[in-house]
């Protein structure tokens, strides 16, 4: 029953954690904070949606406050008895028909220094009698009115004013402006038929500066809309008469809400809608919806420095509460991570309590000092298996290379070849003293080539019209250090299965170069060279030809790739008839340690 006790008590891991349940505060407050963010995003959306449409009916508004306007000035004009006397009486002399023109015009020219957003004022009757603006500019006589859509609508209107949607005004002598024209027609006090045309032209520049004062956001704009659904103004008004671009009209015409979204290429956006009662027009503004709610960074902030606080609070009383849990398995940690870096560390046996955890710190020691146990075994397995593979090197010289050795000795001595005997037998002695020397495993590129040239030498006597070599090492990388009997085995293959067989003599070629950090080394040699399946499968064991290297290309990959890694090693590239290159790519090593050549 003691027992039980203690495995629940404090000093048990199932215990302690019983005081991490302190953390469902954490989790409260981050419920919390997603809640309270939605519930706030929610009304901060709808209040950003009601100011919205509240700034698009003030712009409605206020282009309704320049029709008015227009309205104004037309009723005044087509009310005006100068301008009618003007331009229906029959009865006025010369003199006072300039003065009456004179005075009319002055009153235009009154209006339009007003109203900088007012481009013209005019009147045409039929019978010739016309007041255009201010007199400043003349009529043009080129301007075909009578074909406009706006001339027309006002011809058939009845004496109704009408409201045009926005076009080129070219009236004017020079002047090409884009205006909203309101028109009417007027009565002949004297018959009652109406033989007048009134119109006002709002410069259209009036409306764009009205609609882009208004700040929609960044991307946010607004557009207006003809009672037909045809365009008014759009900021983007080329690129959609062109195609480029394409607006949600349709939507806009058939929606009988305030407002509503869509989402398409451009993402999601706010159409905010606003209808004239005055012209029939329709007021759009386009919001993006990623900018509507412009303080949510703000709330975000604010919410989260909350429940950090609070967070930490609670982070800190538990800290206190679970410091005794934490300190064992840090230790316990650390050690683990003792053992990725090779260094193993034990842990301390009085710093850990008694429970789970120094149960497992227990365990832990006897798995670290079974590791270094192990590894000082496969370190000097290592070892030996290296040096094995040396010796094995050392004696696979292939036999009846130097029966063929000293044949060729022997015919060179009785043939009374003396220099020739010399030579070779120099050649042989190098070759078996390097070959047999059991010290170092490194040898310097200089003492390979050294050992490869004698190899060669031997050989070119040999097959004295088949074989030409020649070898070519910078010299920046002679004292640079390569794995012993590496170069050679290549050299014979390169002989032995891509020379032997031609007809015509063969080449050898030897290069070393540095290459950064790494030296290349290639032989290359004019022989035969190999097909495909020759080249893909040479580096595989069961592929290896000990008929005459009794090296093979697979040993000369492994040996190197087990003392320099996996990167570095042998290379090929042939074709047949192309010959064959073999490339070797070690780091560059100018010093090593003393037990790496010995």
């Amino acid at each position: 029953m003691k027992k039980q006790a203690k495995g629940i008590g404090i000093h048990t891991i199932r215990g302690s954690l019983l005081l991490a349940l302190i953390l469902l505060l954490a989790s409260v407050s981050v419920t919390f904070f997603i809640y309270a963010l939605r519930y706030t995003d929610r009304n901060v959306q709808h209040n950003a949606i009601d100011y919205t449409v509240q700034l698009i009916d003030q712009v409605n508004n206020d282009i309704d406050s320049y029709i008015t306007y227009m309205e104004n000035i037309s009723e005044i004009v087509s009310r005006n008895p100068d301008v009618r006397e003007y331009l229906f009486s029959q009865s006025l002399s010369g003199q006072e028909d300039e003065a009456l023109y004179e005075k009319i015009r002055d009153h235009f020219r009154t209006m339009l220094n007003v109203r900088e957003d007012i481009y013209n004022v005019a009147v045409m009757a039929e019978n010739g009698r016309s007041i255009i603006g201010d007199g400043s500019k003349k009529y043009n006589p080129y301007s075909d009115i009578q074909n406009s859509e706006w001339y027309k609508q006002a011809m058939d209107s009845d004496g109704e004013s009408v409201l045009s949607s926005s076009h080129v005004q070219n009236i004017l002598t020079g002047s090409y402006t884009w205006v909203v024209t309101l028109s009417r027609r007027m009565k002949n006090p004297y018959n009652g038929k109406l033989e007048a045309l009134l119109f006002v032209d709002l410069n259209y520049a009036a409306i764009s500066d009205l609609c882009e004062r208004i700040s929609l956001g960044d991307r946010g704009y607004i557009f207006v809309l003809d009672q037909q659904g045809e365009l008014l103004y759009h900021p983007r008004q080329q690129l959609i008469y062109s195609g480029i671009k394409t607006e949600h009209v349709q939507e806009v015409m058939d929606w009988t809400g305030d407002y509503f979204q869509v989402k398409d290429e451009d993402g999601k956006k706010l159409y905010t809608i606003s209808r004239s009662d005055e012209t029939g027009w329709t007021t759009v503004g386009v919001t993006y919806m990623d900018e509507l709610i412009g303080n949510r960074r703000e709330i975000e902030r604010t919410y989260g420095i909350v429940v950090i606080l609070v967070m930490t609070f609670a982070v800190f009383i538990i800290s206190l509460i679970s410091r005794r849990i934490t300190r064992p398995l840090l230790v316990l940690k650390n050690a683990m991570q003792s053992v990725d870096n090779q260094q193993l560390m034990k842990v301390n046996l009085n710093e850990m309590p008694e429970n789970e955890i120094g149960s497992l710190s227990q365990s832990f020691n006897a798995m670290t000092d079974q590791i270094q146990q192990l590894m000082k075994e496969n370190e000097e397995e290592q070892r030996q298996k290296r040096a094995s593979e040396q010796r094995a090197l050392q004696a696979q010289i292939n036999p009846h290379f130097l029966y063929n050795t000293l044949d060729s000795i022997i015919w060179m001595a009785e043939s009374g070849k003396n220099e020739d005997v010399v030579i070779m037998t120099a050649s042989l002695a190098r070759m078996m003293r390097a070959t047999l020397n059991s010290q170092n495993e490194l040898v310097t590129i200089e003492q390979e080539m050294l050992h490869v040239k004698s190899y060669l030498t031997i050989q070119q006597m040999r097959y004295r019209d088949k074989l030409e070599f020649e070898i070519r090492i910078d010299p920046d990388i002679r004292s640079a250090y390569i794995v012993k009997l590496v170069v050679q085995p290549l050299v014979e293959n390169a002989i032995y299965h891509g020379i032997k067989y031609k007809e015509n003599k063969g080449k050898v070629v030897i290069t070393g170069e540095r290459k950064g950090k790494n030296v290349l080394l290639t032989v290359k040699d004019s022989g035969q060279g190999m097909d495909e399946e020759t080249l893909k499968n040479i580096f595989k064991k069961h592929k290896v030809n000990y008929t005459n290297n009794g090296v093979g290309v697979y040993n000369v990959q492994a040996r190197l790739q087990l003392h320099y890694g996996e990167e570095y090693g042998l290379r090929y590239e042939s074709s047949p008839g192309q010959g064959t290159c073999a490339y070797i790519l070690i780091p560059y090593i100018e010093e090593v340690q003393e037990h790496e050549t010995s």
